[in-house]
């Protein structure tokens, strides 16, 4: 007699017995994954950071130590101010995309800050007020998570000095997205340029970040 070569089906007792093993094992591999995704998130804004820096560099040498250059401009996206030149771009920053005042890239918002007249600092959004006299002095350079906790924990801070600062960022209302952002005076020796820190980062401690 022929024997019966039908694939057997599994019965309930056995599909609860895979399911289970597949949500034990996803309690493991989920936050596992997110933990991976938010460190390699938090290098790569630490890495740009970098570049924007070397960007800037380049940007005040063209244009003879006058002014430090809004990421735009450094981006090569379209001058912002009259007389500033943005070819060649000074910044190669793939895949960065413009949520003006914003760009995002890997997780993470940047802006930069330049020193500001009757504001403390300004950014794209309110250029208007740059001090012009004092635009080639300083610029700070600010990372945040887009999504705390989910795309990145820490934010991160540097200026022309090119030493890029970590802050942790687990305060209750922590720097997130579009509605929370960080302050232009975030970096610790920028007071007197970008105006004064508020309780809330002199309260958070702070470190030199690490290498990617």
């Amino acid at each position: 007699m022929a024997k019966n070569l039908a694939p057997r089906s599994l019965s309930v007792v056995e599909i609860a017995i895979a399911l289970a093993v597949l949500a034990t094992l996803s309690l493991f591999a989920i936050p596992a994954f997110q933990s991976r995704r938010i460190l390699e998130n938090e290098a790569s804004a630490r890495r740009t950071l970098r570049d924007i820096v070397a960007a800037q560099r380049t940007f005040s040498a063209s244009h003879s130590g006058t002014t430090y250059g809004f990421l735009s401009e450094l981006l090569g996206e379209g001058p912002i101010r009259k007389g500033v030149s943005v070819r060649p771009k000074a910044l190669m920053a793939a895949g960065m995309k413009q949520h003006a005042p914003y760009h995002a890239r890997d997780g993470y918002l940047f802006v930069v800050w330049l020193p500001g007249r009757g504001l403390s600092a300004v950014n794209e959004e309110s250029w208007s007020n740059l001090a012009s006299e004092l635009a080639g002095t300083d610029f700070v350079a600010i990372a945040w998570p887009i999504n705390t906790g989910y795309s990145g924990q820490s934010a991160f801070v540097t200026d022309s000095t090119g030493v890029v600062i970590e802050y942790r960022n687990q305060q209750s209302s922590a720097w997130s997205g579009f509605d929370r952002i960080p302050p232009g005076a975030l970096y610790e020796s920028k007071e007197r340029l970008f105006g004064p820190r508020s309780t809330l980062v002199r309260s958070l401690k702070s470190n030199p970040a690490s290498e990617p």
